[in-house]
């Protein structure tokens, strides 16, 4: 069963702060690029990030066999693949 503690003694006050501090002082020993981001506002940023320095790749459906790939996959079935691929897969 949880609680809420509504006045807090001296000790506790004190013992929030140091820990707050220690925490903070942790944190900015962390670089940037490696902090885990905490805030929905920084989870966003790293989105856009990576959604703007991935490039965009068309989805194709094989007709041959039905299944789903991207620009320049090769699946099961190897309709996708280009001739000379299809002799050096042959070759092997």
């Amino acid at each position: 069963m949880t609680h809420m503690i509504t006045q807090r003694t001296p000790a506790q006050r004190a013992l929030a702060a140091e820990l707050l501090h220690r925490v903070r002082t942790a944190d900015a020993q962390i670089p940037a690029h490696r902090r885990a981001p905490r805030t929905l506002a920084e989870m966003r940023a790293r989105q856009d990030a990576a959604r703007s320095a991935a490039p965009v790749r068309a989805l194709h459906k094989c007709d041959n066999c039905g299944q789903l790939y991207q620009d320049g996959d090769n699946h099961t079935c190897g309709a996708t693949r280009t001739p000379a691929e299809l002799a050096t897969a042959a070759a092997h």
